[in-house]
């Protein structure tokens, strides 16, 4: 379970990272399963997603010892750019559903999205697909991929319509 491609360590953009979060505005516990451990331009050590999160906060990092997987309490909030690799993604989703009351993932939409299998780990936890936002790459801090990447939101017990959107 601890394998982690390194194609998998792909950081996020500070400010990108932030004009996600100030979009959902979260409140209550916030939650990064996949900190990273690069030191931002600022010096301050951790990611783009958990450096920019309100307190109270938490995180972890495979990197640093602290998998996700062990990490149980109950959080409002879980914001980060996880694995995109199959095995990877598939445990810190579905553990970020287990835990979570909102899940906001950076991600290509194939990787969450694209198997029967990742749809079923979200409807299990009664996570409801609340809205889906197509980003760029560059914007991301990523190198550019034939694949769409997202910023998908579920929502624990959603219901309603998912609303889909492009950030240019």
């Amino acid at each position: 379970m601890g394998m982690k491609p390194e194609n998998d360590k792909v950081f996020t953009d500070t400010n990108f990272a932030k004009r996600i979060i100030d979009y959902f505005d979260p409140q209550g516990i916030c939650y990064d399963p996949c900190r990273g451990f690069e030191t931002d331009k600022s010096g301050k050590l951790g990611g783009a997603f958990y450096n920019n999160l309100p307190e109270p906060k938490h995180w972890s990092e495979i990197e640093e010892g602290k998998d996700c997987v062990d990490f149980n309490e109950k959080v409002n909030w879980t914001f980060t750019n996880p694995p995109f690799s199959s095995k990877a993604y598939r445990k810190v989703s579905e553990h970020c559903f287990s835990i979570s009351d909102n899940v906001v993932l950076l991600v290509r939409f194939d990787v969450a999205l694209g198997t029967y299998a990742r749809q079923n780990d979200f409807k299990k936890h009664n996570m409801g697909l609340k809205e889906i936002i197509n980003v760029s790459y560059k914007d991301a801090g990523f190198a550019q991929r034939g694949f769409i990447l997202a910023v998908i939101h579920w929502e624990k017990n959603y219901t309603g319509d998912c609303k889909f959107s492009e950030w240019k």
